[in-house]
């Protein structure tokens, strides 16, 4: 994916949310990856190190994470 951009993350667990969209949570960030509309290869949407997620809570009805940016 992405021409190795993201070859030194560990992959941790995955959650697909649809056929064509999935939520890749790796060692170093969580990941939104769909599919292409005319490659029909899997490409990032959006990317966030672990380090700009505020926090991450775990409870009965699944994970939970907020996620902020700089600007």
């Amino acid at each position: 994916m992405e021409n190795g951009k993201y070859v030194s993350d560990n992959y941790v667990i995955h959650c697909q949310l649809n056929a064509g969209a999935l939520i890749i949570l790796t060692d170093k960030r969580v990941i939104a990856v769909k599919k292409g509309m005319m490659s029909h290869n899997w490409e990032s949407d959006w990317a966030e190190e672990w380090h700009n997620c505020a926090k991450v809570n775990i409870s009965g009805d699944g994970l939970k994470l907020k996620i902020t940016t700089k600007v």
